[in-house]
Parts: C-alpha cells; sequence; structure tokens
C-alpha cells in the first residue's frame, strides 16, 4: 500500500487482503470420498509461485494466496486471517475424506461385519461436536454456557 494511502480516511483504504476476498473459499466438496478431486491449480503454477512439492494438494489453491498475503503483509498475525482460516479448514476435510476412505477401505478388504452399513454412514464416525473446524459445529467462539452442572458441588464431603 503506498504511503499516501495512509492519509486516506479508513473507510477508502484498500487492504491487501481485499485482493482475495472473491476467491471460492469453501471446500466441503472435499468431505465425500466416493468423489475422485482434482487440484484446481495446475502444476505449471505451482512451479511458478514457488510452492515445494510437499504442500502441493488440493488445498494448493487456497495455500498461494495465503503466502502472497502474509509476504505482503510482513507475516503479521492479525492479518489474512480469513485466508489462514480456509486453508486450515480445507486440509482438515481433506485429511476428513482420507481418513474416510482408509476406513471404508479397511471395511471392504477385511469382511469386517460388525453390525454397521459402513458403506452408508462411514463418514459420521469422524464428527466430533469438539471440532472447531468441523463445519457442522459453526456455533459462537466463545465459551460461555458450557461446563459441569454440578459447580463444584458434588456429592459427598459437603455437610
Amino acid at each position: 500500500m503506498p504511503l499516501m494511502d495512509y492519509f486516506e480516511p479508513p473507510e477508502r483504504r484498500v487492504k491487501i487482503e481485499d485482493q482475495w476476498k472473491d476467491l471460492d473459499l469453501d471446500t466441503e466438496y472435499l468431505r465425500d470420498p466416493t468423489k475422485r478431486h482434482v487440484m484446481k491449480v495446475s502444476e505449471r503454477d505451482c512451479v511458478r509461485h514457488g510452492v515445494v512439492q510437499s504442500m502441493r494438494d488440493l488445498c494448493t489453491h487456497i495455500c498461494i494466496p495465503l503466502d502472497k498475503c502474509r509476504m505482503l503483509t510482513f507475516h503479521a498475525p492479525w492479518r489474512c486471517k480469513e485466508l489462514q482460516i480456509a486453508y486450515t479448514r480445507c486440509l482438515n476435510n481433506d485429511s476428513y475424506r482420507v481418513r474416510a476412505m482408509v476406513s471404508r477401505r479397511f471395511y471392504e478388504l477385511y469382511g469386517i461385519d460388525d453390525g454397521h452399513d459402513h458403506k452408508k454412514n462411514f463418514l459420521d464416525q469422524y464428527r466430533s461436536p469438539h471440532n472447531p473446524l468441523d463445519p457442522a459445529n459453526h456455533h459462537g467462539h466463545g465459551h460461555g454456557g458450557g461446563g459441569h452442572d454440578d459447580h463444584g458441588h458434588g456429592s459427598g464431603g459437603h455437610h
């Protein structure tokens, strides 16, 4: 951002993060292990943007703008938060898909029949109400309202 932009009123300033406001950050589609997913970024783009081989996965389309945003904001921890959260969610969704595929394949290979229809509900075994990255758990950020019901007044010892 040029120095003269700092003298503009705050409502007229353009944030660096706004370059990627139209980027599709939804990666829920990765949770479906029955479909074959393709990278949204070509190998050529990965090389051009300097993405190392170990980082080239189904989330690279978010990794590239995140790295550029971090570089432009001098890695300030309070900047590029939306991209960081989207990248972490993408990695979580991809990991969820891989675990579900492995679980499904395990039950198919070994013919284990424990009374459950693993082909139907094998994804549900990885859902957790405590996982903040699980999109099904979009409740507020606060920790209020939770806790123990007895408030420290358990049975015994209080006479």
